[in-house]
Order: structure tokens, then sequence, then C-alpha cells
């Protein structure tokens, strides 16, 4: 019975707290509906809300005091005032306000925000030093920054800067490429390859093909198992010489193909999408075309130029040699049957 005497006395409080905090909200809510906003927050104070009496004195704007109480209950609700009295400076277009409130509440992105949508003065460099003062690493922050830049015109210089702070890897080398910084993008690349995802490599890869280094682009391609741009990127180079007539260059082409795909044929194998892809990865099958373009070399230059240092017997035997190695149905791309016999 002790225990069941206790149990309802419990439940007893439980009702007189509920109505104590019920005849207190309803004296708050009272003062509040009456314009009595100083009994209201003495209420609020009297009745341990302290959360409650600020949002009062914020709404009425009396930031001062609402900082104040916010300082007397260990600075709890600090931030928030001066958040709230930022956003209120902002709507006034009191900016310097307003920014100063923000950064004081360590809301970097809302003060970043604020000058990119106001563009007063050297904005860019504002945020370029708020993005300096940030402690550790504020994804909001980088965030509202990148937005800001990306979607204004601002100097290549300041963007590259930006970049750089924010550790934006695959951001600061496309904006290499597409000002033709070569020296930098290599830089940044080898630097920091695992940082960088597939829009900064196949940027890059393009950019070293542009520059003359296919074989650098096409073992880029390999690394990072895109497999079918490498191999694709390969044959339009070997499909070049060949068109040039340059059948030392496609050797050269192959030969080359052969050592960085050598290394990378077991992945790419099990990566090929179906079997007709096998082909662009059978190591013996491209150094046996190395093999044919560069004997076939000797057989082109007889038959187009005037004079060839190469012994006539020599010839006949590359050419016996060339007849009996190529079938007729799989003739690689350039070479004449008719030059050959």
């Amino acid at each position: 019975s002790s225990r069941v005497q206790i149990q309802i006395r419990k439940q007893e409080l439980e009702v007189d707290k509920y109505f104590v905090k019920s005849k207190l909200y309803f004296k708050i809510v009272t003062a509040i509906m009456q314009y009595k906003y100083e009994s209201a927050i003495q209420f609020c104070i009297e009745s341990k809300l302290p959360a409650l009496a600020i949002e009062i004195l914020v709404r009425l704007e009396r930031w001062n005091q609402a900082k104040e109480l916010a300082k007397s209950t260990n600075g709890v609700h600090l931030d928030t005032v001066n958040r709230r009295q930022a956003s209120a400076a902002a709507k006034k277009r009191d900016v310097a306000l307003a920014k100063t409130l923000y950064l004081e509440s360590g809301g970097y992105a809302e003060a970043i925000q604020l000058i990119g949508a106001n563009k007063c003065g050297k904005w860019e460099e504002e945020i370029l030093d708020i993005l300096e003062m940030v402690p550790g690493k504020n994804d909001l922050a980088i965030a509202a920054a990148t937005s800001v830049f990306e979607g204004s015109e601002v100097d290549q210089q300041q963007l590259e800067k930006l970049y750089s702070l924010t550790g934006n890897s695959t951001q600061l080398l496309l904006h290499y490429t597409r000002n033709n910084k070569f020296s930098e993008a290599r830089q940044l690349f080898e630097q920091n390859q695992g940082q960088i995802d597939s829009n900064g490599i196949l940027a890059y890869a393009k950019m070293l093909i542009t520059k003359g280094d296919t074989l650098g682009a096409f073992e880029i391609y390999c690394q990072h198992g895109r497999y079918d741009i490498g191999f694709r990127t390969m044959k339009d180079l070997l499909s070049t010489a060949v068109t040039m007539e340059a059948f030392e260059d496609a050797r050269t082409t192959l030969q080359q193909w052969y050592t960085v795909a050598s290394s990378h044929a077991k992945k790419a194998i099990s990566n090929a999408s179906n079997e007709s892809n096998l082909k662009y990865y059978n190591m013996g099958s491209i150094a046996f075309q190395a093999e044919i373009y560069h004997m076939y070399h000797f057989i082109h230059q007889y038959c187009t130029e005037p004079f060839t240092s190469t012994h006539p017997e020599t010839l006949l035997n590359i050419s016996s040699l060339l007849h009996n190695s190529i079938s007729s149905c799989n003739v690689p791309e350039g070479i004449s049957m008719a030059n050959i016999l």
C-alpha cells in the first residue's frame, strides 16, 4: 500500500507541475497580448525560461538586452541572438553590421552569401579573407564561396585562389586546363591524384593529347580504368600515322601502346564489356602489327621513292614474309597487298 501511495503522490506532483507551468505560460501570453512586454520578460525569468525571454527581446529588437540575458545564461543563446540581429541588419541594408555579426557568431556561410549578394568594393577579396580565417574545414562556407564565385564574373586569379584555399583539386585542375596552364596542371595532378575525380582526370588527359603527349594520356586512362577511351585514343593516333603513310611512326605508336597496355592487360580484360573489345587488349596482336608496319615501311619506301638503300633481295624476303603473314581478310589499315606483290 505504501508503494501505491508513493506512486499516487508522484502523479499528483506531476499534475501540480503541469498546472503551475500552464498558469505561468498563461500569465506570459496574457502579458504579451496586453503589450506588457516587461512583465512578460520578468515572468519568463522568474519561471526559468530564459530562451523565451530572449525570444521576446529579439522580436522587439532589443538586442543589447537580449545579449546581456544570453550572457547571463553562459552564452548558450548568444550566437543565436547575433545571427538574428545580423539577419535584421541585412534586411535594413546594413551590410557591414550584418557581416560583422555573422562572423562573430560563426555564420561564415551567411556572411559570404551576404557579401556575394551585394558585391560591394573588393568583395572577392573579402570572401577569400573569410575563408582564410575559418577554423578547420567548413563545408557550408566553402559551398557558399564556390557558388558565389562560379555564378559571377570574377578574375581568374581570384578563382584560382578560391580553389586553392578550399582544397578543391578537381575544380582547380579544370581551371588550369581551361586556361592552358600546363605546368601547373601537371604539378597539381601529380601531387593530388587521389583527390581528383573523373572529370578532372579526363580533362587533364585531353590536355596532354593537345600537348602531343598521347602516350601520357593513354597511361592515365589505363591507370584510372578508362580503358575504352585510352585504347580509342591510341587507335586514333595509329590511324593518323597510317593515313599520312608514316609507317615507322605507326610502328612506334604500337610499340608504345604495347609497353603501357601490357601492364594493364589483365585489368582491361576483366573490365571489357563484351568480347569485341578484347582485340584491343590482345598484346600479341599489337606486337604483331608493329612488326608488320615496320616491314611494310621498306616496301612502301621502295614503291614511292625514286631511290632506296634497301637491297632487292631484302625487299623480296620482306615481301614474301608479309604475304605469308597477312591473310587477305585481315589486312592492317593502310597496307596495300598490291605493293607487297
